[in-house]
């Protein structure tokens, strides 16, 4: 399948002509030397912060790793030297604490330590220009780069389709009028000195779309295999500038409240697992010894017991899917249908590894704390919507919040009482929350301090993302699991049942999706709803809260 992290276009200053420049400054000095390579570099400086906007400094300088532009081009450093002494560029280093962790898109991310930052000179501080790069042997090369990444629209050409339509109308002069007087930029005069930078990559996204011919982002991560387009780098205000055909009709955003925590109520559905009749018998005979008063030693002799029904669990499903081992498997990506059997198996091609870290080998660690098993139980035997009021309290205080929309606002007040401090926003105490999930188990003083709380709160939940996080198949990056089940329960429920399912309801109707959440065009949202919360509700076990907002000029 063909691979792609670059897009064809890139982005440099309208006012920079390479023929003429090339010509007035030697490029004896970079060996070998290509045009392709030295519009790259420059187009990076705009595209890169369109997808992270945080990239830039205050200072205007666009923070590159060095290992990204080394991987285009080992002699990079001569691009950069030629840039900087013909006064294109500008560069200077930046610092930041290597193995510090940050939020971007949702995923807890460790930062490398130091790298460059890079500024046009004030003269190409201007709008850019899009260019094809046309030396075929480098795009093809760029393609190969990107193992992390797969070229989306063989998987989802349903959707490919409809952002390539000429019936999308991006308002481009509306929207540069827009982030200029947002940026407070009057001609030439810049009230900051990244107000020109971030202009630029706020309209990255739209230039793309309105100019690129089909030739923009359209790329499936193979981490949490969420698929990536203009739209889900679109700042929230530059989506008011979108309409569909000739009448401008307004497009509509569905957004699932509380996605994340709402999602990892499917991971603790016994559903997901597949789990059998025979096995369900095993857990609820261990879940029954908690009525009963038994010595420690009974205690492990039933855990003992139970283990050997997850084992037995681990073989018949091993054997249902052709395989005697639980070596792990290709990571290929495949199209699914939306009537495909929801289990682990969607989610993950190690499946097998990761019932085997939940069921048997968590257990067998655990057997000096017989209450931790116990939990287990009691998240899996039932489904998530009929969890009987012998569940842990926590767990149905859970699955009430996440419902019905108190989990973030009733939360986010115990934690400003008990830390002493007001958060500036819901979306600072959320990326706190979701730092909790996806931190390492023993994560740093500011993490611990939050996991500590959310703890106090819901201890089972804790307790199981600590599971998850346990020493896997996945070595050094154990921790990582809950994030990548997730991200992907959340692509497969979005992409490959709710998209799948409204195309096939209507193959008429435009759709686009920014992770967990849909856009359809006005008229089509009642329908939209009823499909999300059918997929939702079939395969996670209660359906989700969902937030239905034309897309207009309401600030973020």
């Amino acid at each position: 399948m063909e691979k792609n992290i670059s897009e064809p276009l890139v982005a440099i200053p309208e006012n920079f002509n390479i023929k003429e420049f090339t010509a007035k400054h030697s490029t004896k000095d970079i060996k070998p030397f290509k045009e392709d390579i030295l519009l790259y570099f420059m187009g990076l400086i705009t595209s890169v912060p369109s997808q992270d906007f945080d990239l830039i400094t205050e200072s205007g300088y666009v923070r590159l790793s060095s290992k990204l532009m080394q991987g285009i081009a080992h002699n990079y450093l001569q691009y950069i030297d030629y840039l900087k002494e013909h006064g294109v560029i500008d560069r200077i280093e930046q610092y930041q604490k290597a193995g510090m962790h940050t939020m971007r898109e949702g995923k807890m991310v460790t930062l490398e330590g130091k790298c460059m930052g890079y500024r046009f000179m004030p003269k190409y501080q201007t709008r850019v220009k899009y260019l094809p790069l046309t030396d075929a042997r480098f795009t093809k090369r760029l393609s190969q780069k990107a193992d992390f990444k797969t070229d989306g629209k063989d998987i989802y050409p349903f959707l490919h389709r409809w952002m390539k339509d000429k019936r999308l109308n991006i308002d481009i002069e509306g929207a540069e009028k827009f982030f200029m007087e947002y940026l407070g930029i009057e001609g030439n005069a810049y009230p900051e000195p990244n107000a020109r930078m971030r202009f630029n990559a706020y309209m990255h996204p739209l230039r793309m779309l309105k100019e690129g011919n089909g030739n923009f982002t359209f790329t499936i991560d193979e981490t949490g295999r969420r698929l990536h387009t203009p739209f889900t780098f679109m700042k929230r205000e530059a989506k008011q500038f979108i309409t569909w055909g000739k009448d401008k009709r307004k497009l509509v955003s569905l957004d699932i409240k509380n996605s994340q925590p709402y999602l990892l109520l499917g991971l603790l559905s016994g559903n997901l697992y597949g789990l059998d009749k025979e096995f369900k018998e095993a857990l609820n005979n261990l879940r029954e010894t908690r009525a009963e008063r038994l010595s420690l030693a009974d205690q492990k002799l039933n855990l003992k017991s139970f283990n050997s029904s997850a084992q037995g669990f681990l073989d018949r499903i091993s054997m249902d899917n052709s395989t005697s081992s639980i070596k792990r498997a290709s990571s290929k990506l495949a199209s699914m249908s939306f009537t495909t059997p929801f289990t682990l198996k969607c989610l993950h091609n190690d499946y097998l590894s990761i019932i085997e870290h939940i069921f048997l080998r968590s257990s067998s660690l655990m057997s000096t704390n017989i209450s931790s098993s116990i939990m287990l139980v009691d998240m899996f035997s039932n489904s998530i919507k009929n969890i009987d009021s012998s569940a842990p309290e926590d767990i149905l205080r859970y699955r009430q919040g996440v419902t019905d929309g108190s989990f973030y606002p009733n939360l986010k007040k115990s934690f400003e009482s008990d830390l002493g401090m007001t958060y500036n926003s819901m979306r600072d105490f959320k990326d706190d929350i979701l730092a909790v999930f996806y931190s390492k188990i023993n994560g740093g003083a500011y993490i611990k301090e939050r996991k500590k709380l959310f703890a106090k709160h819901y201890p089972t939940i804790i307790g199981f993302l600590d599971l998850l996080k346990g020493k896997n198949f996945l070595g050094k990056e154990s921790y990582t699991l809950p994030v990548i089940l997730l991200q992907r329960l959340e692509a497969h429920m979005m992409l490959d049942r709710i998209g799948k399912r409204i195309a096939f309801w209507n193959p008429n109707c435009p759709m686009f999706f920014i992770h967990d959440n849909l856009v359809v065009l006005e008229g089509y949202e009642a329908e939209a709803e009823r499909i999300i919360k059918e997929e939702m509700e079939r395969c996670i076990g209660i359906a989700p809260m969902v937030t239905v907002e034309p897309w207009t000029g309401k600030p973020a």
